[in-house]
């Protein structure tokens, strides 16, 4: 099923460092979660099992084409973190996959992407977005799956240029895949 949560955060106390026009800001924001979960039950081999599916898309760049890219605090468009879960007798199993935007700065004009920022700060943005990454579970393995059309490949140039970089930057936390999409598609017709 599909669902939305609404949370309303409680405001903080005013202290020294939050003033009370803070905390009449924090009386009305609102958070709102879009996302899926589903849970499954089944058997196999006389013992049972449980899968739990949980789909949560990013309030941080959220929108439809043609939102693309990166916005300044490096959260790249489009991101929906999905973790399944199973559950067998008292042990659980996570995995945790996310799917977003190129994070890099770009969008898309008609069939054209067009890169709106050098790449200085293109970098500058996709290290503030695989920082948080990295932070958040420690290690990332990244999957490309842009096709071999030339606007995507101007696209996957861009990240393995920054992926490159970053990687330097720290070798025992991301691993990168170059996955060809077209050529898979094309053996499962």
């Amino acid at each position: 099923f599909v669902f939305f949560f609404l949370m309303i955060r409680r405001p903080p106390r005013s202290t020294h460092c939050i003033s009370s026009a803070a905390s009449d800001v924090y009386k009305r924001q609102v958070t709102l979660i879009k996302g899926y979960a589903n849970i499954i039950n089944f058997e196999i081999r006389g013992k049972q099992l449980r899968l739990v599916l949980i789909s949560r898309k990013s309030n941080k760049m959220p929108g439809m084409w043609p939102v693309s890219g990166l916005n300044s605090e490096g959260y790249a468009a489009n991101t929906v973190e999905t973790e399944q879960l199973l559950l067998y007798e008292n042990n659980v199993y996570s995995f945790v996959q996310i799917r977003g935007s190129v994070p890099v700065y770009w969008e898309k004009s008609g069939p054209d992407i067009k890169f709106t920022a050098n790449k200085e700060e293109s970098f500058a943005g996709f290290a503030k977005c695989f920082d948080r990454l990295v932070n958040c579970y420690k290690r990332v393995v990244i999957f490309n799956l842009l096709g071999k059309d030339k606007e995507e490949e101007k696209l996957a140039q861009a990240f393995e240029e920054n992926e490159s970089k970053y990687e330097k930057k720290d070798k025992n936390t991301i691993k990168y895949c170059r996955h060809n999409i077209d050529t898979e598609a094309r053996k499962v017709h």
